[in-house]
């Protein structure tokens, strides 16, 4: 069982993403993508998780198989992939663990994509051996069949990346955002005339980091302004705020701070991002009002 059937699996887990609901990435790509490009990315990524599929996968879920035929003394190629078959779904829950966790994606996705990466090289594997055929041609015999189904994946996926439109943040008029908007101890209350008043506003990152209170102004800023990106965004300025180093910096107590609109025009949110955004999630704040 080689490289090419692992990276069956590995397409699967490309593909799925496609099928989810539309998400926000608030802008956060990650290191990798900002450093090297996808024709460079992507294969590198294939090659590395194909590898670790087959290795933590399919050939322990095979090596099973073999192990529980020959103690037991059935030796026919369908009993063999009836256990490796079996076995996968145990293998496959241990796999999804640390997946998920870096991945950050749903764990039963994830451990049906490695469970059903294993189904084809495996049942592939014991059709030739059934047929009688040497291991060197099983070995190619399998690689083919699971490059005509990975070819299929990749193009279920390109279809199905093309008929979905990417993430797009809501545009709303500047009564959209007068509301009241609150999440994670923070709540703004944006008035018509261009004043807030704000409570508990996070001003740097860290657990201990200072809270400010108190009145200020706010202005929605269009897209390309103010660090707002490909979206709109509120700048807040805040006064009475302590002369700490903070988001936008202070002067003489003056705070000022910036959210991004996200969610949805029906649901709209405010957010931001203190410190390193891969170790920081996004602070959000919904219109309750």
């Amino acid at each position: 069982m080689g490289g090419a059937q692992a990276a069956l699996g590995m397409v699967a887990l490309l593909v799925l993403p496609y099928f989810e609901p539309e998400q926000d990435d608030h802008g956060v790509r990650g290191p990798l993508f900002g450093l090297l490009p996808a024709p460079v990315l992507v294969p590198v990524f294939l090659v590395l998780l194909a590898t670790l599929l087959a290795l933590c996968v399919t050939k322990p879920a095979g090596y099973v198989g073999e192990v529980v035929a020959r103690r037991s003394g059935r030796e026919g190629a369908g009993f063999r992939a009836a256990v490796g078959l079996a076995a996968l779904v145990p293998i496959a829950a241990l796999a999804a663990l640390p997946v998920c966790g870096l991945a950050e994606a749903p764990y039963p996705q994830i451990w049906a994509a490695l469970a059903g990466a294993g189904v084809l090289p495996l049942t592939a594997a014991a059709f030739f051996r059934h047929r009688g055929t040497s291991e060197r041609k099983r070995v190619t015999g399998t690689a083919v069949v699971a490059g005509a189904v990975l070819a299929l994946l990749v193009a279920v996926g390109v279809v199905a990346a093309a008929g979905q439109e990417p993430y797009r943040a809501p545009v709303l008029d500047r009564a959209g955002y007068v509301a009241t908007w609150s999440g994670d101890g923070t709540r703004l209350v944006l008035a018509a005339d261009g004043t807030v008043r704000a409570e508990g506003v996070v001003l740097a990152e860290g657990e201990a980091a200072a809270r400010c209170s108190g009145p200020g102004t706010w202005r929605l800023a269009e897209p390309g302004a103010d660090g707002g990106g490909g979206r709109q965004s509120v700048a807040v300025t805040l006064t009475g705020c302590p002369g700490i180093a903070t988001q936008g910096g202070t002067r003489d107590g003056v705070w000022d701070g910036t959210w991004q609109i996200t969610g949805t025009a029906e649901a709209p949110e405010l957010f931001r991002i203190l410190g390193d955004p891969d170790e920081n999630p996004p602070e959000l704040l919904d219109r309750t009002s």
